[in-house]
């Protein structure tokens, strides 16, 4: 899998790239030909977009609406959740079953750091196994990932993560 960008919501390479209101030329044209590249390395290499509105469906609707009217090629959509920044875990399961409904799409929690469980559970309640699974982020730092301790051993916080590791490979 290839992430052409992150957190792409707002655009790539500014000012260019830049999203401007309803204007996403440039931004669309730029992201086309990061799929393009991708495709010509290899075909089979899943590409995905991921922005940074994990519980603003509104926002997100409109940002995956864009693109696809604009020709953007991608396989996967994938979301940051922060609860200071995005909402309620009720906002980000809206979200979520709100864009695997819509665009038929798999989907990936990109980033997030609290409340893994119920990422989690949200994900791999996806209507039609749309969820893909989470990617925690800085894994191994206190502040943001909180998986290891300071000499690198998993902590208890880890332990939920086989349970999940097997109901996503059914």
């Amino acid at each position: 899998m290839v992430q052409v960008g992150n957190e792409v919501h707002n655009g790539i390479l500014w000012p260019e790239g830049k999203i401007k209101g309803d204007s996403a030329e440039s931004f669309s044209v730029l992201l086309r030909c990061a799929s393009a590249a991708v495709r010509a390395a290899d075909p089979n290499i899943k590409i995905m977009v991921h922005i940074a509105k994990g519980g603003d469906s509104k926002h997100s609707t409109k940002f995956f609406d864009k693109i696809i009217s604009r020709d953007v090629v991608f396989d996967i959509i994938g979301q940051s959740y922060y609860p200071e920044w995005h909402g309620t875990l009720e906002d980000l399961e809206t979200n979520l079953n709100d864009l695997a409904t819509r665009y038929d799409k798999p989907i990936v929690v990109v980033e997030y750091k609290e409340h893994k469980k119920e990422v989690n559970e949200i994900v791999k309640n996806l209507p039609n196994g749309a969820g893909l699974g989470t990617f925690i982020w800085e894994a191994t730092s206190p502040r943001w990932g909180n998986l290891f301790d300071r000499d690198g051993a998993a902590n208890e916080n880890i332990e939920i993560y086989p349970e999940f590791y097997q109901s996503y490979n059914k």
